[in-house]
């Protein structure tokens, strides 16, 4: 007789799957990346990961990636699906400046513009527009 299967303890479910496609979604918005296509893959992450981008085309601003199977000893809430989306959505975020960087052909101009598409992404996250400024300049 066949040794039964281990059940995964934290298994990511269908609807789950769903949840992290929205806040993909989410953060590819807030991280400023609508000129990106960030895409799911029909395969799943690597067994030791919760999730993974999985491919880049920086040329075509396509990116892929793959949810796990389950997330192991986490367990699987809109919380942690949406803090592992967007862990994944940075990376992506974060691809361009890093490939920059290793081309010993940037120029100084081109890595300041990939540096600072990533920092205007994280004020825009930091310090929304839409929040009441209660700072007052000059003598109180």
């Amino acid at each position: 007789m066949a040794a039964k299967k281990k059940e995964p303890p934290n298994p990511v479910t269908p609807q789950g799957r769903d949840c992290f496609d929205l806040h993909v979604r989410k953060w590819q918005e807030a991280l400023s990346l609508n000129d990106w296509r960030i895409e799911p893959s029909s395969k799943p992450a690597a067994k030791a990961n919760m999730a993974e981008v999985n491919h880049f085309d920086l040329a075509a601003r396509l990116a892929t990636y793959r949810v796990g199977a389950d997330f192991g000893s986490t367990p699987v809430t809109d919380m942690s699906i949406e803090q592992i989306a967007c862990h994944e959505v940075w990376h992506v975020r974060l691809h361009e400046l890093i490939e920059v960087c290793r081309d010993p052909a940037s120029s100084e101009e081109r890595i300041a513009s990939a540096e600072h598409a990533v920092i205007h992404a994280a004020v825009r996250i930091c310090v929304p527009d839409d929040e009441p400024v209660f700072i007052t300049l000059g003598k109180p």
